[in-house]
């Protein structure tokens, strides 16, 4: 039986170890594992702030049309503010501030619902006002034959005018389950010129997961590369569950790197239950589902056995697992 006190979210030094034991671990009439056992405990732990958490901007009327998702809403303590430039309401937009959990990753991370036709300009608004030079899109724009998120940008080689923002699309490398695209965006008042890169994994099924890590951990290695000005925009098509996921592994990854080099005589500790808890005060429903958090896991694993031994041997611990 998995015991719970391991189910607490303790750090633990030896990841895949623990992943052997949450996969091996049987409890109850239907044989949950220790994964739902842990997702579980994520679930209790986070249900208050998710029926009686502050929502009063994302539920006012005038706000109802801006939402993809009447049960996906972003706190009033971390949602992202427009500049108004209307009527009441026009500071709203479906997006919520995520930090990490190193020192200067404050704010890191804006996650936020896939574009809807009427919130195209407020995107490329909160682009703009926020300073992002990187979009990680984790949806196609149609799946299972529902829309997910609005096409928000212009043909190759053209370009459109999204309220203020005027959006170029200058170039794209296509690497089939990666596209990397890249635009030039300028204000039309302030009349000054920027550039922002958008990576789109298309290989994320609506429902279920990709069939492994590579292509995703390519994803976190490229994003990791690319140079942040400003907080880096993540969305799916409700801004919780793959984007969610990004953040979770990313984070944990760059804990796991700043760790390596700040006290290389330690061993490493993960907490990723601690980090899903973290990421869902700061926007509700972050890691919707049991399969996405043990894809955490595993891509998490991989990538810390691999910089560890790049590290000089701390990988050495993670021992081979099957599932």
């Amino acid at each position: 039986m998995f015991s719970e006190e391991s189910a607490l979210g303790r750090p633990v030094p030896v990841l895949r170890e623990h992943i052997k034991r949450l996969f091996q671990a049987k409890q109850g009439m239907h044989g949950e594992n220790g994964f739902d056992f842990e997702f579980n405990h994520i679930e209790r732990k986070t249900e208050r702030d998710l029926y009686y958490g502050d929502f009063k901007t994302a539920i006012h009327p005038i706000n109802h049309s801006k939402n993809r998702y009447s049960n996906v809403l972003p706190f009033e303590k971390t949602r992202v503010v427009l500049a108004a430039s209307g009527p009441d309401g026009s500071d709203y937009i479906n997006a919520s501030y995520v930090s990490g959990e190193t020192p200067g990753s404050e704010r890191a991370y804006i996650c936020t619902q896939g574009p809807m036709k009427n919130t195209c300009n407020d995107f490329w608004q909160m682009v703009w006002e926020q300073n992002t030079s990187t979009i990680v899109m984790l949806t196609k724009e149609e799946e299972n034959k529902k829309p997910k998120c609005t096409r928000y940008w212009p043909d190759e080689g053209l370009t459109a005018l999204y309220g203020k923002i005027a959006v170029t699309f200058v170039k794209m490398d296509n690497q089939h389950e990666l596209v990397v695209r890249y635009f030039k965006i300028e204000h039309s008042v302030e009349r000054t010129a920027r550039q922002v890169v958008q990576f789109q994994y298309v290989s994320w099924p609506d429902h279920g997961l990709p069939v492994s890590t590579t292509v995703f951990l390519e994803l976190i290695r490229m994003f990791e590369k690319q140079p942040k000005t400003g907080p880096a925009v993540i969305h799916c098509s409700a801004g919780i569950g793959r984007s969610g996921t990004f953040c979770t592994v990313h984070s944990t990854i760059t804990k796991y790197k700043h760790d390596l080099a700040t006290k290389p005589e330690d061993p490493p500790a993960f907490n990723i239950m601690h980090t899903v808890i973290f990421m869902r005060a700061q926007r509700p429903g972050m890691v919707q589902t049991k399969e996405q958090y043990m894809f955490c896991y595993l891509s998490i694993d991989e990538e810390s056995a691999f910089l560890g031994k790049k590290a000089g041997g701390l990988g050495r611990n993670s021992i081979a697992y099957s599932h």
